[in-house]
């Protein structure tokens, strides 16, 4: 074993990485934007609750945009998501009302897209508010009419292309609960607030627990 000798962990990462990156190449293929329209038929009543098992065969947004369909016009809309893509992005722009994001600080700084900075640069945000924190939470909240939607699960705002899963509430209180938990931590941790202050990371950021109850 000399000098340079690969180590097996080595091995097993490399051979993990080719193969992951096949099955993303095989699934994208599947990804169509009409296999989203099913969620038209779960749409919860007010104070009704609705689980969904989705197959990776449609983007998150594509989910977004036909539930949008069936809902009076959204008054408020907030999102908590691991990552976003500039396509994601360009979605969410289409809705006609303020929107907040809570995302993770370790996408912002993982991101070789620069999503939110190029969109930034280009004074996309101004419709925006955008948090940062060591969150991994996925929900959407949205207010639509007498409505107050709430969804949780495991798909993030971008495309997976594997098996999710995912709760659709109906309920105000679920809604004002989790709302009260995001805003006022988008207000302290606000990346629209470092960008204007010329920081585009948040690299070296201190990011207590601020988060102490259930």
């Amino acid at each position: 074993q000399g000098t340079g000798a690969i180590k097996p962990k080595a091995i097993r990462l490399s051979i993990f990485g080719r193969m992951h990156r096949k099955f993303v190449r095989r699934q994208a293929r599947k990804i169509k934007t009409t296999n989203a329209k099913f969620i038209q038929m779960h749409v919860p009543a007010i104070g009704e609750v609705d689980f969904v098992t989705m197959n990776g065969s449609f983007e998150f947004v594509d989910f977004l945009l036909y539930f949008l369909q069936m809902i009076p016009p959204v008054e408020e809309a907030i999102f908590s998501t691991l990552a976003l893509n500039p396509h994601t992005l360009k979605i969410l722009d289409l809705l006609p009302c303020r929107k907040t994001i809570w995302i993770s600080a370790f996408f912002i700084d993982s991101d070789k897209a620069q999503t939110l900075q190029k969109a930034y640069s280009l004074g996309r945000l101004a419709d925006y508010d955008i948090g940062f924190y060591r969150t991994h939470a996925k929900m959407i909240l949205l207010k639509a009419g007498p409505n107050y939607f709430y969804f949780s699960g495991s798909m993030n705002l971008r495309a997976s292309g594997t098996v999710e899963d995912m709760v659709i509430a109906n309920i105000q209180q679920v809604y004002e609960n989790k709302r009260a938990i995001i805003l006022p931590m988008v207000a302290k941790y606000n990346f629209i607030r470092l960008m204007e202050n010329g920081i585009f990371d948040c690299k070296g950021i201190e990011v207590p627990d601020d988060i102490d109850h259930v």
